[in-house]
């Protein structure tokens, strides 16, 4: 038996299979760098041990489980209370009902700290037909410092088919992240695959540092933080080095295709990043800022950099007015709380624009809607392009602009009106044509599935696609820094350090 408050060690031996659960879990490791551990032993050629859920109501600390593969019903993995320092790495959500993760704190504010997601596959979580409950790939609530790093994340939240399932799926994503719901939250996304989701493909709630992350066939890609009635504060963000591919709609009826959502947010930068290649979804965002009313509540954003990114070919099958990049926000009403200022000037403000790229050849769409133009307190060295009707290319406030006209407008000298050529194609079949593979997403989805210790190939992570994609572009590579050592303590949940803008 594992002892409580030891460094034990439970083993499972790789390619057996166990009916049993992991109920109810309390038992704690000494301390953060002498761990309780259950994992897995034998061949790594072989498959990871099977067992069952995983479940918790807290009460423990310090541990790791490694290398397992968890029910394929209900709840992979169900933790509710409090607990720290914990590590999920390597294990396998496999398809089934409901959730595949589970972490949160009920009805508390914190009590969930130094959390680690690692390496994990977490695949094909879906709804029953006849259910109309939320799933998600992982749900975690009531997180301060957070880790999620080089996991996979693909097509959960659908039905059992991998289809649309009624009204509630526009709830149902990849990754939901809440809003922490204390002080100090330091989340940290990167190096992670999220795909096919049924609509977010990162849902960054509390916002964070969302780094060079890979999101592919997504409704949305990234969304941060999260709108919610009890912080019209929001949260800052710092979303670099991300590249955001093929987006899709959530179903027939309700229409995406958003590279990075952004609303409840301030002093928050949107740096470096490249959204392209999008030729399927019906509403077109390549970055959408939005500050809407919720439940009676006024959402901001404040101070946002938009900086240095490329919005290439984000076309869509445009059935509806998508933009490369809008900013939008509700009318002023009078029943509503405000609580940074109640004139529409105030609901979105301290926007820059500088050094970015946006092109698209997609007659329909414009490349710009700005709410008003004062949003924008600098713009400078941008380079834009579209083949909209050149007096439509620009909206402000309403009415239409063209290039010169809404330069003028928002007091900006320096930008130009110039196509984008890559250097070559950049989508993820180009990228599997390129290291000799079969080029086609089923092979992608099949490949990026297997991903286990012992099993693990590096052509299909994040950050090789990222750096395909970011060569094609001339941009200098993501520095790949996966450091194992830093998990045991808490120097591995170093401050992402926002920038204080000019």
């Amino acid at each position: 038996n594992l002892r409580d408050g030891y460094p034990d060690i439970m083993l499972l031996k790789r390619g057996d299979t166990w009916t049993e659960n992991l109920p109810d879990w309390r038992k704690s490791g000494r301390s953060q760098i002498e761990r309780m551990i259950i994992g897995a032993y034998g061949s790594l050629s072989d498959e990871r041990p099977k067992l069952g859920a995983f479940t918790s109501n807290g009460g423990f600390d310090f541990l790791i489980a490694s290398d397992l593969e968890l029910s394929d019903s209900w709840r992979s993995v169900n933790f509710e209370g409090a607990f720290n320092h914990v590590l999920i790495e390597g294990c396998l959500v496999p398809p089934g009902p409901a959730h595949g993760m589970i972490i949160q704190n009920p009805g508390e504010v914190t009590g969930i700290d130094f959390f680690a997601l690692r390496r994990n596959v977490i695949v094909g979580r879906y709804r029953p037909s006849g259910s109309t409950g939320f799933v998600q790939g992982i749900y975690i609530d009531a997180a301060i410092n957070l880790l999620i790093e080089e996991n996979i994340f693909d097509n959960n939240g659908k039905d059992e088919f991998g289809a649309y399932n009624g009204a509630q799926d526009l709830r149902c994503h990849n990754t939901y992240v809440m809003l922490g719901r204390g002080n100090g939250e330091n989340h940290i996304w990167r190096y992670n695959i999220s795909s096919r989701a049924c609509s977010h493909g990162f849902q960054a709630g509390s916002g964070g540092l969302i780094e060079a992350n890979l999101s592919v066939e997504n409704p949305i890609g990234i969304a941060a933080s999260r709108t919610d009635t009890w912080n019209d504060d929001g949260f800052p963000a710092l979303i670099t080095k991300n590249v955001i591919l093929h987006g899709n709609d959530i179903s027939p009826s309700d229409l995406r295709g958003w590279g990075i959502l952004i609303e409840n947010s301030y002093n928050s930068i949107v740096e470096d990043n490249i959204i392209g290649d999008n030729v399927d979804s019906g509403y077109p965002f390549g970055i959408l800022v939005q500050a809407n009313i919720r439940s009676g509540v006024q959402m901001y954003v404040r101070d946002l950099a938009i900086n240095n990114n490329i919005i290439h070919n984000w076309n869509g099958n445009n059935t509806i007015d998508g933009k490369a990049m809008t900013f939008v926000q509700d009318a002023y009403s009078s029943g509503t709380v405000y609580s940074h200022g109640s004139t529409p000037d105030d609901f979105i403000r301290d926007v820059e624009l500088t050094n970015n790229i946006v092109h698209t050849t997609n007659s329909e769409l414009r490349l710009m809607n700005l709410n008003r133009s004062n949003l924008v307190t600098l713009s400078e060295n941008n380079t834009f392009y579209g083949t909209r009707t050149s007096d439509q290319l620009f909206r402000v406030g309403g009415a239409n602009y063209n290039f010169n006209n809404f330069l003028n407008l928002i007091s900006d000298t320096t930008s130009n009106f110039n196509t984008t050529s890559p250097n070559n194609s950049y989508g993820i079949t180009d990228y599997l044509s390129g290291i000799g593979e079969e080029s086609t997403f089923s092979s992608f989805y099949s490949h990026i599935r297997q991903q286990r210790k012992g099993f693990w190939d590096g052509r299909y992570t994040a950050v090789p696609i990222i750096n395909f994609v970011r060569n094609a572009f001339g941009r200098n590579p993501v520095e790949y820094n996966y450091d194992i050592s830093g998990i045991s303590g808490t120097q591995y949940y170093k401050p992402f350090n926002i920038r204080v803008k000019n």
